[in-house]
């Protein structure tokens, strides 16, 4: 069963939907997310990241895009990741809100995070969005185990 997930991304007047099919909790999407939100100077430079992120082929998946676009938020998901640039055109800052939705009941949500990074930065998002951190660290952990 896959873990879908939707990425709004709201710059300006623009609002962009994303869709990603696998692997949308925290512990791996969340966390993919702020990674590549890291090594992004603004919006635009973060749309782009998503949009040309291609999965590692494996056994199961092919080499195919991780994120594609949508037009709106899709009717099955279980995570909603929201970005909401601010100082535009700049896009130096960033309201990131993290709901996950009721298996039975999609319009019932559960926030998870709501925090403001100021400026992208490694250690704003590390310490802004350190729920996503310690669920990736959990993760590695079994992992290793």
């Amino acid at each position: 069963m896959s873990t879908r997930a939707n990425i709004n991304i709201q710059f300006g007047e623009s609002c962009i939907w994303l869709y990603s099919h696998y692997d949308g909790y925290l512990a791996f999407r969340g966390y993919d997310l702020i990674s590549n939100l890291t090594h992004s100077k603004n919006a635009k430079e973060f749309l782009n990241r998503l949009l040309n992120q291609k999965e590692e082929p494996s056994l199961y998946r092919d080499g195919r895009h991780t994120y594609e676009l949508t037009s709106e938020e899709h009717g099955d998901i279980e995570y909603l990741y929201t970005f909401i640039f601010t100082n535009y055109p700049d896009g130096s800052d960033v309201n990131l809100i993290v709901h996950q939705l009721e298996p039975f009941n999609r319009k019932e949500r559960r926030l998870l995070l709501d925090t403001t990074i100021m400026g992208i930065t490694p250690n704003e998002i590390n310490e802004k969005c350190n729920l996503i951190v310690k669920e990736h660290s959990k993760m590695l952990g079994k992992q290793v185990a």
